[in-house]
């Protein structure tokens, strides 16, 4: 499911720093999104809330700011979560080739999207590491 876009300025920044991108749509499947309030996740206090999870769109549109992982060639839109403690990011892997059952096909297509790989919450310096370089926002 579509769940939001990248914005102009991100998608002009990326293409400063060789990144292509195919399309501006960004997606979720409902295993990644089950994957955020995995066991493992919740038992370490990183898995996002019910609360966060729903507002996945809001929080995309709304990012305080968006970083490129320099070596995984990956975006974390970075948002504040209901505790002020903690940081929230939402990982999203750019030109993601997936293969889905588009609604009434019979078999399943190729496509190429910006895909959600996870979500959850961090220590605000792990998003301070020299591998991290803002596109967008603060």
């Amino acid at each position: 499911m579509t769940v939001g876009a990248l914005p102009l300025t991100v998608i002009h920044r990326l293409l400063d720093n060789d990144v292509e991108v195919s399309s501006a749509a960004i997606t979720a499947t409902r295993g990644r999104v089950a994957r955020m309030r995995r066991e493992l996740k919740i038992d370490i206090g990183e898995a996002l809330d019910d609360v966060d999870i729903d507002r996945l769109p809001e929080t995309l549109a709304r990012a305080e700011q968006v970083l490129l992982d320099t070596e995984k060639r990956n975006l974390l839109f970075v948002f504040a979560p209901a505790d002020p403690a903690a940081s929230g990011k939402i990982v999203v892997e750019v030109n993601y080739a997936d293969r889905v059952k588009l609604h009434g096909a019979r078999r399943k297509e190729r496509i190429t999207t910006n895909a959600i790989l996870s979500a959850g919450y961090v220590d605000p310096d792990n998003l301070r590491q020299a591998r991290y370089r803002r596109v967008d926002g603060g």
